[in-house]
């Protein structure tokens, strides 16, 4: 077990000194920002419509519901990829 935490230790190293590694790290993280803004300016513009309209049928329209199960949901499927 000792051994191949050796080369798991050796093998993420190398990723990240690699500029591969640190462009893969960048697009990701650049990739969860725009997911993440869009999703907030999505979510404002719904809670300010149902503030307009007397909050009728907005079940569920939680922050952390709306905004952070997709984005979760968004960047797992860009982590399988």
């Amino acid at each position: 077990m000792k051994n191949a935490l050796v080369l798991a230790r050796k093998d993420v190293s190398s990723f990240f000194y690699s500029w591969m590694g640190t462009l893969i790290f960048v697009f990701f993280y650049l990739l969860a920002g725009i997911f993440f803004t869009l999703l907030i300016s999505h979510y404002s513009k719904l809670s300010f419509e149902a503030a307009r309209n007397a909050y009728e049928g907005i079940q569920g329209l939680g922050l952390t519901r709306f905004v952070f199960s997709t984005l979760f949901l968004n960047l797992s499927v860009v982590l399988i990829f």
